[in-house]
C-alpha cells in the first residue's frame, strides 16, 4: 500500500512538473481594444474584437490575458495611448499581465473598401514582430476569412526566450538570477563612485532603451557574486562593489567586494570614498 501511495505522489508531482513547463512554454498575448479610425460602428469593432480573441486563444501553444485582467491592469496603471512609445512603460504593462506580447489593432476604410490590421509588439522591446493587413469588400466577409487573418498575424511570431544565468538580458545586461519567471540582469561596467553618485549613474544608465536600472540591494549583489562571479560570468573586478542596501537606517550603505565575497558597510563618513558600479533591472 506505501508503494502504491509513493507512486502515485511521484506521477501527480510528474505531472505538476510537465503542466509547469508546458506553461512556461507557452507564448502569452494581451489584445488590445481595436483602434477605430473609421468605417466600422462601434458595435462592429466590439464583435471583431471578441471574434479575433476567440480565434487567436484557438491558437495552439497561445494564451490570451482576458479582457477584465487587460482593463483592470490599464486602469491601475493610468495607461494612456502616448504611453505605447515609452518602452519602459510598455514592459511595466506587458511585465504586470505576464505577457510575452501585446497585439494592437486598427479598423479603418479605404475608399469602399474596409480594413483590419493587426501587429503583434513585444513587450520587453517594443519591436513590432510579426503583423498583417486584412481587406474586405463588406463585413459580412470577416466570419469566413477571419481563421486565417489570424494565423497570418501569428505566423512569425517567435516562441518566448527561456533565459538561463549568464545569458545576455533583453537590456544588454547579463542573467544573474532566474526564478518563476523572474529575471534580473547585471549591466557592464560603470565606473568607480561614491555612494551618491553611484546610485545616480545606475540610474541614469539606459541599455536597451531601458530606464528602470537602478543600484543591486545586498541580497542581489550576493546573487551576482556567486552566480557569477564564482563561476568566472560577468567580467567582475576583484573590487569592491556598493549596494543600495543601508544599515542603522540611512546611516551606512552595504558594500561587497567581488573577490572575497564579504559584505560589511561605510558608514556616513566614508560614502565618499569611490567603489566600482553596476546596474541591474528585472525583466
Amino acid at each position: 500500500m506505501y508503494k502504491n501511495k509513493k507512486t502515485i505522489l511521484l506521477s501527480f508531482f510528474l505531472l505538476l512538473v510537465a503542466f509547469s513547463a508546458n506553461a512556461q512554454e507557452q507564448l502569452v498575448v494581451a489584445v488590445t481594444p481595436f483602434e477605430l479610425i473609421g468605417g466600422f460602428s462601434q458595435n462592429e469593432a466590439d464583435v471583431i474584437y471578441e471574434l479575433f480573441v476567440t480565434e487567436l486563444g484557438r491558437t495552439s501553444g497561445i494564451r490570451v490575458v482576458d479582457r477584465n485582467s487587460f482593463d483592470r491592469i490599464l486602469t491601475q496603471m493610468r495607461f494612456q495611448n502616448t504611453d505605447w512609445s515609452d518602452n519602459n512603460k510598455v514592459a511595466q504593462f506587458g511585465r504586470a499581465l505576464n505577457a510575452n506580447s501585446i497585439i494592437r489593432g486598427q479598423l479603418m476604410s479605404l475608399g469602399s473598401r474596409l480594413i483590419i490590421s493587426a501587429r503583434i509588439i513585444d513587450v520587453n522591446t517594443t519591436e513590432i514582430l510579426s503583423g498583417a493587413p486584412l481587406q474586405l469588400n463588406g463585413i459580412d466577409e470577416l466570419f469566413g476569412r477571419m481563421p486565417a487573418f489570424v494565423a497570418s498575424v501569428v505566423q512569425n511570431i517567435p516562441q518566448p526566450h527561456t533565459y538561463k544565468i549568464g545569458d545576455r538580458g533583453p537590456g544588454g545586461g547579463i542573467v544573474f538570477f532566474v526564478n518563476d519567471g523572474k529575471h534580473m540582469e547585471v549591466s557592464e561596467e560603470l565606473g568607480s563612485h561614491n555612494w551618491e553618485r553611484a546610485k545616480a549613474v545606475a540610474r541614469s544608465y539606459q541599455g536597451g532603451g531601458f530606464t528602470d536600472w537602478r543600484l543591486p540591494t545586498q541580497t542581489e549583489s550576493d546573487s551576482m557574486y556567486v552566480n557569477l562571479k564564482l563561476k568566472n560570468l560577468g567580467n567582475f573586478a576583484n573590487e569592491v562593489y556598493w549596494t543600495s542596501s543601508v544599515r542603522n537606517g540611512i546611516s551606512d550603505s552595504w558594500l561587497q567586494n567581488f573577490n572575497t565575497g564579504n559584505q560589511y558597510y561605510a558608514n556616513q563618513y566614508n560614502r565618499d570614498i569611490t567603489y566600482r558600479v553596476r546596474a541591474v533591472r528585472s525583466f
